[in-house]
């Protein structure tokens, strides 16, 4: 992300940090006006979120052919994990026509491509489903967990495969959403830079608000919390000297 996101995502962090302070949280939680403590669960709902994208929007790189690559990086990883804990447990139980089916080496995956890819992963996957039945499958690697890791990178790299190109989720796209979910973000931080006001009459409240505009104060410096700078001391003037008597 540019600056400008990072330290939208620093203050917007800060500010939920500063209101779920424990003794903060006594100033507004189910305390009038409830709209601040809704705004709340709103805000870190909608601030997970959009760190989701932001991180998505990093991962993808170039766009789409960046993100196919990143999934069939991932898919061969995971095939080929898994393919070498079939290899030793089709060994131990002798089943030497299963075991040259899986026993594969990293290289090999790499130089498949589409389909053939898809193809060998999916083997490896229909194997494991056979092999995770066996009581020793489990001690060698082999269990639903992977099975689930492998059937969804393979989802995954078919799904960037066969995508028309239209609507293949890109970076730029994603950085699109990202910014028009930094501005709702910003939005709901003023809404309630507006109602931690009602806060203020009493001292917890006081610290509490405090607290909240020091956050503020990280970016976003055209908002009403930013500090006023206070005008220079004028120089004392001098008074006039009386001419002296000639």
């Amino acid at each position: 992300m540019n600056d400008t996101r990072v330290n939208h995502f620093a203050m917007i962090g800060a500010c939920i940090t500063v209101a779920e302070i424990a003794e903060h949280r006594a100033v507004w939680e189910n305390q009038p006006p409830l709209d601040f403590g809704n705004g709340i669960a709103a805000l870190k709902l909608a601030y997970v979120g959009a760190t989701s994208v932001a991180s998505q929007a990093e991962l993808t790189g170039g766009g789409a052919a960046d993100a196919k690559d990143a999934a069939e990086t991932q898919l061969e990883d995971k095939a080929f994990e898994v393919a070498r804990a079939l290899a030793v447990h089709f060994k131990k139980e002798n089943d030497l026509v299963s075991r040259a089916k899986v026993d594969v080496t990293i290289s090999s995956l790499r130089k498949l491509r589409d389909e053939a890819l898809v193809s060998k992963s999916t083997e490896i996957r229909d194997l494991c489903n056979v092999a995770v039945a066996s009581p020793s499958a489990a001690g060698r690697g082999i269990t639903a967990a992977k099975i689930t890791e492998l059937t969804t990178a393979i989802a995954a790299f078919a799904a960037l495969r066969n995508a028309p190109r239209g609507q293949t989720v890109t970076r730029s796209s994603m950085l699109r959403e990202l910014e028009t979910r930094i501005a709702d973000l910003l939005d709901a931080v003023r809404d309630l830079d507006d109602l931690i006001v009602q806060y203020e009459g009493t001292f917890p409240g006081r610290v509490f608000s405090n607290a909240w505009k020091q956050a503020r104060q990280i970016v976003d410096s055209g908002h009403r919390f930013e500090p006023e700078v206070p005008l220079p001391t004028p120089a004392p003037v001098a008074p006039p000297v009386a001419p002296v008597a000639g």
